[in-house]
């Protein structure tokens, strides 16, 4: 079994085949049309025209009121969702006790059905 330190080349070695730079702040492509990553991507014009069809969303739509350094929160609608692009907000939690399990089926066949 692969470890995660393990996984990590493979990532790089993905994005380095598809001519994407390796870079912590981006989502990495980890099978073809399906990309993982921080909340950024998601919410750049640029990136999402070249790559994102769907998004799933695991924040809640909840965002930092100003900036990273303030621990204010707000709830904010899809960015892109008026663009084509296909939301599923979930509410979760991020914290250790959180149980993510209930949003399996439904992420699931959300993911399914972007790439398809």
């Amino acid at each position: 079994a692969a470890t995660a330190a393990g996984a990590l080349p493979a990532l790089v070695e993905v994005a380095a085949t598809n001519k994407e730079r390796y870079d912590e702040s981006s989502a990495q492509q980890v099978v073809p049309g399906l990309w993982l990553g921080p909340l950024a991507p998601s919410e750049s014009a640029q990136w999402v025209r070249r790559h994102v069809t769907h998004v799933l969303d695991a924040t809640g739509g909840y965002r930092r009121k100003v900036s990273a350094l303030e621990n204010e929160w707000i709830k904010k609608p899809p960015p892109f969702a008026g663009d084509g692009v296909e939301y599923l907000v979930l509410d979760a939690e991020d914290r250790a006790d959180f149980d993510l399990s209930t949003f399996f089926a439904q992420s699931t066949e959300f993911i399914g059905s972007a790439l398809s």
